[in-house]
Parts: C-alpha cells; structure tokens; sequence
C-alpha cells in the first residue's frame, strides 16, 4: 500500500515537472533546442499520467 502511494506522488511529481519544465522551454529562443525540451517534457508529461491512470485503474478494479 505505502509503495503504491509512492508510485502515485512520483508520478505526479513528473507530470509537474513535465509541466513546467514545458514552460520554461516556450522560452528558449535557440528553435532547436526549444523542440529537444518540447518533446522531453511531453515524455515527461505521457509517462508520468500513464503510470497516474494505470495506478489508479488497478486500485480501483482491485
């Protein structure tokens, strides 16, 4: 239980960090760059919200 609680804030905590760190990148005025941190924190942002929905549908069919 404590562990699966964990797995919920860590994933949070990457969606959070997905979205600012997406924020932060609208600033870069290097095109390049900006794309590399664009598509890195959208990663960041599907990982994060997959492991969020995946964790949530198994304690609730569990």
């Amino acid at each position: 239980m404590a562990i699966t609680i964990l797995y919920l804030i860590s994933s949070f905590i990457l969606v959070c960090l997905g979205v600012i760190s997406y924020s932060f990148s609208i600033k870069i005025t290097n095109k390049d760059w900006r794309n590399l941190a664009q598509i890195i924190s959208i990663v960041f942002m599907i990982y994060g919200l997959s492991n969020l929905i995946y964790l949530t549908l198994s304690r609730l069919l569990a």
